[in-house]
């Protein structure tokens, strides 16, 4: 089960994240899928559409990358990097149209019992911390992340 559950990130990365693929999360997330982030909860399909409608608009040219991995049971945790460029606005934040990076960890959780669609991501707690603050780096908003 852990090597399926880190597939299943692995896939969400490149084809989701890094493709803009969104029809593929009804393979492989949870029709409850729940992002938990510091910004926001991100809840269903419907709600991961619209995050990464919103955050391919701030960063058109976004790219993810996974530098680590571990898996126990029903979790997976994924270290990422990502970078992209900050030319549209993105939470209210105007574009400050410079080039960066961020790294961030993922835990994920695919509870088998509690989920309706088998083998797939439920839950994801996402500690986007780092993309905060360069946002508040590079436009001087002290506020919008608390």
């Amino acid at each position: 089960m852990s090597e399926h559950n880190k597939t299943l990130m692995r896939r969400a990365v490149e084809e989701v994240w890094n493709q803009g693929n969104v029809d593929i999360l009804e393979e492989l997330v949870a029709s409850d899928f729940i992002i938990h982030a510091p910004q926001a909860e991100i809840h269903g399909r419907e709600g991961a559409k619209q995050y990464l409608a919103m955050l391919r608009g701030g960063f058109p040219d976004i790219h993810f990358t996974i530098e680590d991995q571990f898996a126990d049971g029903d979790r997976v945790m994924t270290r990422w990097k990502a970078r992209g460029t900050h030319k549209g606005a993105f939470q209210g934040i105007p574009p400050a149209t410079r080039r960066s990076g961020w790294r961030e960890p993922t835990l994920s959780a695919s509870p088998m019992a509690r989920s309706w669609n088998v083998g797939s991501v439920r839950m994801t707690w996402a500690y986007c911390n780092s993309l905060a603050s360069f946002l508040r780096q590079n436009t001087q908003v002290s506020s919008k992340f608390g």
